[in-house]
C-alpha cells in the first residue's frame, strides 16, 4: 500500500505514515493512544479516535468512527476503500493515499471577515464544495454565502467554477454567471454573493517531522536497551562458563 498523508485546510502536511509499518488495523485521532495521532497538530473537531484504516483481504479500508463524519468527492460516507489518489476529508483535515494525491498548486484566498478567522484555502484535484457550511472542501462562513455556494473543480491546469444556488448568484471580474461551469484563471476575481474571493497559487509546507505514531515509537530501537542487552548476554555466558568449571573440577575429583 502506498504512504498515506495528512493535510490541514491550508494545505500543509501534518503526517506522513505507510499501512506496511503497521498491523492490521490503524487508528486515527487526537489521541495519544492511536497509531498515528494527531493530539499536538489538530483541534477538537477532530475525535480523539476518528478513523480506522485497516486492511481485508487484498485492499485496504478506511471508516469513519467519529460523529463528524467523512468525505470523499463532496460524498458523505462510512466507509471506503483506500485507493491510489484518494482524498478524504474529515473535519478540517485531509487523509491523501498515495503519490498522486496532495493538495493541487491552486488555493482560494478572501478577505472577509469569517467566523474561523480562516481566509485562505487549498484547492485539491477534482470536485472542490465552496460555502459557509464546515461540511465543504472549503467553508467561507459568512452572511451572505450559501452553505454550498459553488463547485470548483479542478482538471490538471484547468480550473472550472460553477454557481450551485440560482437565487444567490456569483459574479467573475463583474459579470454574473450562470448554472454552467466557467474556466477561471488565477487573479480572477470572483464574488460570491457580497463575498469576494479569488484564485491564487498556492503555497505548501510541511510540520509532519512533529508527528509520531504510537506503533512507529514502539517499534523503533533504543540503543540503550541494546547496549543493556548486551551486557546481559555476556553475564550470563560467563555465569555459564564458571558452572562449567566447577562441574568439571568435582567430576575429576570423584574419577580420581
Amino acid at each position: 500500500m502506498p504512504e498515506c498523508r495528512i493535510y490541514n485546510a491550508q494545505g500543509t502536511e501534518l503526517a506522513a505514515f505507510n499501512t506496511n509499518d503497521f498491523g492490521a488495523i490503524i487508528t486515527v485521532g487526537r489521541s495519544s493512544k492511536c497509531s498515528v495521532s494527531l493530539r499536538t497538530v489538530a483541534d477538537t473537531s477532530v475525535s480523539r479516535h476518528h478513523l480506522d484504516i485497516e486492511r481485508q483481504a487484498f485492499k485496504w479500508t478506511v471508516t469513519n468512527r467519529s460523529r463528524y463524519g467523512m468525505y470523499k468527492d463532496g460524498v458523505k460516507m462510512t466507509t471506503a476503500d483506500l485507493t491510489e489518489g484518494s482524498v478524504f476529508r474529515f473535519t478540517r483535515l485531509f487523509l491523501c493515499v498515495g503519490a498522486t494525491a496532495k493538495p493541487s498548486s491552486y488555493d482560494l484566498t478572501w478577505e472577509a471577515q469569517t467566523e474561523n478567522g480562516q481566509n485562505r484555502a487549498v484547492l485539491w484535484p477534482g470536485l472542490n464544495t465552496v460555502g459557509a457550511s464546515n461540511d465543504n472542501y472549503v467553508t467561507v462562513r459568512t452572511l451572505d454565502v450559501s452553505r454550498i455556494h459553488a463547485y470548483i473543480n479542478v482538471l490538471q491546469n484547468r480550473v472550472t467554477y460553477q454557481n450551485v444556488n440560482p437565487d444567490n448568484p456569483s459574479y467573475i471580474n463583474g459579470e454574473e454567471i450562470g448554472e454552467e461551469p466557467v474556466t477561471i484563471k488565477p487573479d480572477d476575481v470572483i464574488v460570491m454573493a457580497d463575498t469576494p474571493v479569488k484564485l491564487v497559487q498556492g503555497i505548501r509546507f510541511s510540520s509532519h517531522a512533529s508527528i509520531a505514531s504510537s506503533n512507529a515509537a514502539a517499534n523503533r530501537k533504543d540503543p540503550g536497551a541494546s547496549k543493556g542487552m548486551y551486557y546481559l548476554m555476556l553475564g550470563l555466558c560467563a555465569t555459564f562458563i564458571a558452572i562449567l568449571s566447577v562441574m568439571a573440577y568435582i567430576l575429576a575429583k570423584v574419577i580420581l
